[in-house]
């Protein structure tokens, strides 16, 4: 399927203007330079009662311009107005369907397994893509033939759309950035087909950080390319699962590093970040059952954090920390407060 023209779409809704509502990204030639064909991109989105933001996902991901694209949405079952959202759009979408499911995961592999694009990727009912995020990518997937999988940088933006900042990476996604680090560019990430064909679809046994669980076992396995072009937007609001689920993608990021680092395949640089990386997520869920109340529990995590990397005793945040937990005198938040005091200062002073 082509992408439609912004004529041939509803009107956006009143008050709307800018990309993707009045703009859209130009047209895509139907052949690429050297005269072959544009591989098919296959997009999917998965949804849950996202009516405040899912006309400007469909639209960014439409309104691309691109030659071959196909696009499914898998909704788990809404009762506010996706659906009638989603019925404006439905003569320019492959495939959608509104039923409860075993969660996010599980949606999304479902659009994958009817996938049959060159290149996919999955975005969010409440992110959306940049303009000619499309053609960036495939011309630059066409750069190297042996990049499996591309990811751009990443602009955050609030409910309303502001932007609050943009995620880069200095370099290509490897080991040492997946293993540890907190944040991901989902919406920015884009990979071949053949990619699952090797590696297999989401884990659905998770549901807070499949898709980093997912993009290292791509990392372990292909060659990977990073591009310093924003390409998405992370919507970041109340509802968010990270807003509301904070200790649950703590808990699962420190059972799926437990078990990737059981692994006997890992490289020796990965293994060696194995004390580090696990004491900073017992500390981590420790501290949300400090939050809770549980002292007890969240004394044995920090004990367990301390244990696993002694030399963390090295880090002041950290031994205030314990000691909060294990005497409650507030060290941590004093430490912070004289911390943003003497920055404030400084940047008072001229001296940022």
């Amino acid at each position: 399927m082509r992408c439609p023209r912004l004529t041939e779409l509803s009107p956006p809704p009143a008050g709307k203007s800018g990309w993707p509502w009045t703009v859209e990204a130009p047209p895509v030639p139907e052949r690429m330079p050297d005269g072959t064909p544009w591989p098919k991109i296959s997009i999917v989105t998965p949804s849950f009662n996202q009516g405040l933001f899912i006309e400007e996902t469909i639209r960014s991901v439409l309104l691309q311009g691109y030659p071959d694209l196909e696009y499914f949405i898998i909704d788990g079952g809404s009762s506010d107005d996706t659906l009638d959202i989603i019925r404006k759009y439905e003569s320019w979408i492959t495939y959608w369907e509104s039923a409860p499911d075993r969660g996010q995961s599980h949606a999304i592999n479902k659009g994958f397994k009817r996938a049959t694009g060159d290149i996919l990727a999955w975005i969010n009912s409440d992110d959306l893509y940049l303009s000619r995020s499309f053609e960036t990518v495939v011309s630059n997937f066409n750069r190297d033939p042996t990049v499996m999988f591309l990811y751009g940088d990443l602009i955050t933006i609030d409910e309303k759309g502001g932007v609050l900042d943009r995620i880069s990476s200095q370099s290509a996604l490897d080991f040492g950035e997946l293993f540890g680090r907190l944040r991901c560019p989902q919406p920015a990430c884009f990979w071949k087909k053949s990619v699952l064909d090797g590696i297999g679809f989401l884990n659905e046994d998770m549901h807070y950080v499949f898709d980093l669980e997912f993009f290292i076992r791509v990392a372990l396995s292909y060659h990977i390319m990073h591009i310093s072009v924003p390409l998405a937007k992370l919507r970041t609001h109340p509802k968010t699962k990270t807003s509301t689920k904070a200790i649950d993608f703590d808990l699962e990021s420190l059972e799926m590093y437990t078990a990737f680092f059981r692994s006997s395949n890992l490289p020796v640089k990965i293994l060696r970040k194995e004390r580090e990386i696990m004491s900073f997520y017992l500390q981590r869920v420790g501290l949300h059952y400090r939050k809770r109340g549980n002292f007890k529990k969240a004394r044995k995590l920090f004990l367990r954090a301390l244990l696993k990397d002694i030399t963390r005793y090295q880090n002041i945040l950290f031994l205030a920390d314990i000691v909060d937990t294990f005497i409650n005198l507030d060290l941590t938040r004093r430490i912070l407060a004289i911390r943003d005091f003497v920055r404030g200062r400084y940047r008072f002073m001229g001296h940022e």
